[in-house]
């Protein structure tokens, strides 16, 4: 089990990543109080960590009433400068798709055919931008582990 700031984290199945889904914050500060229970059969030993780095920012975003699928469509946001790295996502009734980039930023394009290959005309389709802040490694118990601060901002909005 993995808990921060006594907040009980999820498993993602088979990647090994510890997540919190929720819609409430449990990080009033930059501080993350990591409890990690260990896991032998891993060779993981239990321990706790306090990461004080900053949590990314920017991201936030609006969506106009409707976007034209057969158009490019660019998505300004507020600036993620500063962020280790920024993935961007949009997923509609056809697929999803993702990129990422190194650093912040402000904006991000997709083209027609990229909107098209995840939504259909007067569908429905949504956009995330994850802001994305990594420590530098950390050695503990001779293994080094990588504390990630993330925050997501997730829109919907209809095609044309």
């Amino acid at each position: 089990a993995v808990n921060v700031n006594g907040v009980d984290l999820d498993l993602l199945s088979g990647i090994n990543y510890y997540i919190y889904f929720g819609f409430d914050q449990p990080f009033t500060t930059n501080a993350s109080n990591w409890t990690i229970e260990g896991n032998s059969a891993n060779g993981i030993t239990g321990f706790s960590h306090t990461d004080n780095s900053n949590f990314p920012q920017g991201g936030n975003f609006t969506l106009p009433s409707s976007i034209n699928i057969n158009s490019n469509f660019t998505l300004n946001f507020t600036s993620t400068a500063g962020s280790y790295a920024t993935v961007f996502s949009i997923e509609g009734n056809k697929g999803s798709k993702t990129k990422a980039i190194q650093g912040g930023s402000g904006t991000v394009s997709f083209s027609s055919e990229e909107l098209k290959e995840v939504a259909f005309s007067s569908d429905i389709i949504a956009f995330g931008i994850t802001p994305v802040n990594i420590t530098n490694g950390t050695v503990i118990n001779g293994k080094k582990y990588y504390f990630v601060k993330q925050i997501s901002y997730l829109r919907q909005t209809e095609t044309l």
